[in-house]
């Protein structure tokens, strides 16, 4: 279980990470100052961003295509106001992760204790039947 847990932590680390150096780094100030909105540009980097993190986790299937909706729908509605300020960036990416804890956290552990179990079961019924051939599978 707790490799599940660190498989977790791992790719949230990762979704986080990789959206703040987004938007530290590839935002176009310039725009977002003239507009009092993001660019398209920068529209189409977060749903890259989300997407990439979450390509590794959509995978195991269940609910995580909601979860993805979410996060990129939350960092949207936080960010495409007239820009404030840096920290503005943090504060909203520091509730996005509360947001998601909240609502997603144990819903995604479930979803991958379940996948890793499915993986077992069909991990074992193939050992059982290369060991005995004449053994019944579903695969007959």
């Amino acid at each position: 279980m707790s490799r599940l847990i660190l498989e977790l932590d791992v790719f949230e680390d990762k979704l986080f990470e990789n959206l703040e150096k987004f938007f530290l780094t590839k935002i176009d100030f310039e725009y977002w100052l003239t507009k009092n909105k993001l660019s398209p540009n920068d529209l189409n980097g977060l749903t890259n961003t989300v997407d990439e993190a979450f390509a590794n986790m959509e995978r195991i299937g269940g609910d995580v295509d909601n979860c993805k909706k979410f996060i990129k729908g939350a960092v949207f509605a936080g960010l495409n106001v007239p820009f404030v300020s840096l920290d503005h960036i943090d504060f909203v990416l520091e509730n996005v992760h509360q947001l998601y804890f909240d609502m997603f956290y144990f819903e995604m552990c479930g979803i991958l204790v379940k996948a890793n179990h499915g993986a077992r079961v069909i991990q074992r019924r193939w050992r059982w039947k290369r060991e005995d051939p004449r053994a019944y599978s579903f695969w007959d």
